[in-house]
């Protein structure tokens, strides 16, 4: 059985992993890192909204061509930084006392889930990135450090909803032993 101060500590390390991963959901989404590709001294990045290439110093920047990998990637990466965010906002809630802490388990499942998508988004954006990869000599093609950062907030979402999930159960089992101690 766990003292209350563990139960405490459980809590607030899993709502700042919360927090930490809705940041890094967000700065995946809006960095145009998701893939590189290096002609001789051209480099192009592209993520889900823009292509960018620096040619010499200057930087030009495109929208990006939609196919259906990079509308699943979109999806599942707003999907996921929007349901976080919210979740952040009901877990916060929840460990003031504005709601029951039952709802910090469903929270913490949330969040955990919904980073899921964050891989599934990723994966098949790097599936029809390399599908489309024309090999030409010369030419280097690597993952950018968008893609790292969202699988770093699938481990963080992860790891921080099961916390909460894990202080939300907490609270119940111990009323329940209580409510069975009493008969």
């Amino acid at each position: 059985m766990e003292t209350p101060t563990m139960q405490k500590l459980t809590r607030y390390i899993g709502l700042s992993l919360a927090i930490v991963t809705f940041i890094l959901h967000l700065v995946t989404i809006v960095t145009n890192h998701w893939s590189k590709m290096t002609v001789l001294a051209n480099t192009t990045y592209s993520g889900l909204w823009e292509t960018c290439s620096d040619v010499t110093g200057v930087a030009t920047c495109l929208e990006v061509q939609t196919n259906e990998y990079v509308l699943v990637g979109r999806a599942c990466a707003v999907l996921a930084c929007l349901l976080t965010g919210l979740s952040f906002i009901m877990a916060t809630l929840t460990i003031s006392g504005f709601f029951s802490m039952k709802l910090l388990k469903s929270t913490g499942l949330v969040i955990a889930t919904t980073s899921l998508s964050v891989l599934v988004g990723t994966v098949w954006y790097l599936v029809g990135w390399f599908n489309d990869i024309k090999y030409v000599e010369h030419v280097t093609y690597t993952p950018g450090y968008s893609i790292v950062l969202g699988w770093l907030s699938m481990a963080t979402g992860i790891i921080g909803g099961v916390l909460l999930a894990i202080a939300g159960s907490e609270n119940n089992s111990r009323k329940q032993k209580f409510i069975i101690n009493k008969i």
